[in-house]
């Protein structure tokens, strides 16, 4: 058997546990008993870092994390802006953010302070604040309604682009870079920009593209583009990639892949320690997306996917 045929088999047998696994957890809820397939660590203490001697002393005002909460600290049904408040990021800020102005430094500012807080949050507790999807009507209509608020965004995005913060930044919000992503959203192909924390590696910055993407942002202003028209500016934790294949007919975001760890193969065997496919805070959102993306197959498609696939391959 070729190293070929014995990914393809490989590929196979991973899609067929996870069907398994997934209808198996289904079923549990169904019993009343949830799925709990790993158990939290217990006992674990984060190390307090020593003061550098004659380094610098930190202040609450040194570091945006100073002023940082637990997300646990706000109640799911209180929604993201109340999340906001809780991090000094309250209405009187985000009232700065003008509609039908140009993007502005002062807008950058906060922009960059909302993703900082963005990048603490879990998946899950994002998609519990998301508010759905709203039209570009109706955020013309009312922007300062929607302003702070958690929405589904969804088209073909066009360029992406990576800025790079100073010094100072990166030791505030503790990140080096951020992406601008301009999208066609909507039927009517509307103009939104979006600032996230990543993008899939697969992309190539600084040029013209159409893939189909989309992220859970949250609405920022409407900004002016130097005609009549206005721009709708996100921000997001990441923007996510649904390419034309079968993970992405199924709603997996692809680009969750980058984190996931893939053996070197040797020869024509795999060598790979199996005591390292513990999940992790890094690939733990693949393998769930992964898992719900299977539960959206109609019976027998993953089959008939695999065989096509080994039939393309030559084997």
């Amino acid at each position: 058997m070729t190293w070929r045929q014995t990914g393809m088999l490989f590929r196979v047998v991973l899609l067929g546990w996870l069907a398994v696994a997934w209808h198996a957890a289904g079923s549990l809820e169904a019993r009343g008993h949830p799925p709990r397939l790993f158990a939290p660590a217990r006992g674990v203490r984060q190390e307090a870092r020593a003061p550098v001697p004659g380094g610098p002393v930190e202040t609450a005002e040194s570091r945006e994390s100073s002023r940082s909460v637990r997300p646990n600290a706000a109640d799911p049904a209180s929604g993201f802006p109340h999340y906001l408040g809780l991090a000094g990021i309250g209405p009187d800020q985000l009232g700065q953010l003008t509609d039908g102005t140009p993007w502005r430094e002062s807008d950058e500012q906060l922009m960059l302070r909302i993703l900082f807080h963005l990048r603490r949050l879990s998946p899950r507790r994002l998609e519990e604040w998301t508010a759905g999807r709203v039209s570009g009507h109706e955020l013309a209509a009312r922007p300062g309604r929607f302003r702070g608020e958690v929405f589904v965004v969804r088209g073909q995005v066009k360029e992406v682009e990576a800025l790079g913060l100073s010094a100072e930044l990166r030791a505030r919000f503790e990140f080096e870079r951020y992406y601008r992503c301009r999208l066609a959203a909507g039927p009517d192909g509307r103009t939104v920009l979006v600032f996230a924390l990543a993008v899939p590696r697969a992309w190539k910055l600084g040029q013209t593209m159409s893939e189909r993407g989309g992220a859970r942002a949250v609405f920022l202003k409407l900004a002016s583009d130097g005609s009549d028209g206005s721009t709708a500016v996100f921000a997001a934790p990441r923007v996510a990639w649904y390419p034309r294949n079968l993970l992405g007919e199924l709603g997996m975001d692809v680009g969750l892949l980058d984190e996931v760890p893939v053996p070197e193969p040797k020869g024509t065997r795999l060598d790979f320690d199996v005591r390292r496919l513990r999940l992790t805070s890094r690939d733990s959102e693949a393998f769930y997306q992964m898992l719900a993306a299977v539960g959206r197959a109609r019976p027998g498609q993953l089959l008939r996917q695999a065989r096509r696939e080994l039939a393309r391959s030559g084997g």
